[in-house]
């Protein structure tokens, strides 16, 4: 009898061998797994932590309407919150350097009064004229605020050409 439990002590001993180096071979692969896994979790998550205008180098997002002060508003609320800039995988860019990128344009009118001050804080890149021509200014009124716009005192010429044109063909790809 002894023997026999001999016999059976080792094909115990072989099955749980044989097991053990199976379980082996599952983790090894598991771990594999995990490791790919979190190389995807970790993309994942750069790209989540990217804005459209980061990943989609290309996208271009224009604001036709509503002037430009608004963009003051939003500029100091991000300023005053570094959550805005920070990202999970580091920092991110900053409204200006969105709006100097050439991804953004926004409309507005060149006599508006706050247009230089705007431009200080911004800067002129994202900037260009938009006239509501035709539907509540006339030809004339259209002519007469390009007009206003170079004859400003308050902006440069580089600014002046930026607003009345270089952006927005930058922009357009023209």
């Amino acid at each position: 009898m002894a023997s026999n439990e001999r016999e059976q002590r080792k094909a115990l001993e072989k099955e749980v061998d044989e097991i053990t180096a199976q379980v082996l071979v599952m983790w090894g692969r598991l771990r594999k797994m995990q490791d790919q896994l979190a190389t995807l979790r970790d993309d994942e998550n750069e790209r989540q932590s990217q804005t459209a205008l980061d990943r989609y180098r290309d996208l271009h997002i224009g604001f036709f309407e509503g002037g430009c002060v608004w963009l003051l508003l939003l500029k100091d609320r991000m300023d005053r919150d570094d959550n805005v800039y920070t990202t999970s995988t580091g920092h991110s860019r900053s409204l200006n350097d969105y709006l100097a990128s050439g991804q953004v344009l926004v409309g507005c009118e060149g006599n508006e009064w706050i247009l230089p001050y705007v431009i200080k804080q911004c800067g002129a890149e994202a900037f260009s004229y938009a006239s509501d021509y035709p539907h509540e200014v006339d030809l004339v009124a259209a002519k007469q605020m390009i007009h206003d716009t170079v004859e400003r005192p308050d902006l440069t010429h580089s600014e002046k050409a930026a607003v009345l044109g270089g952006n927005a063909k930058r922009f357009f790809r023209v």
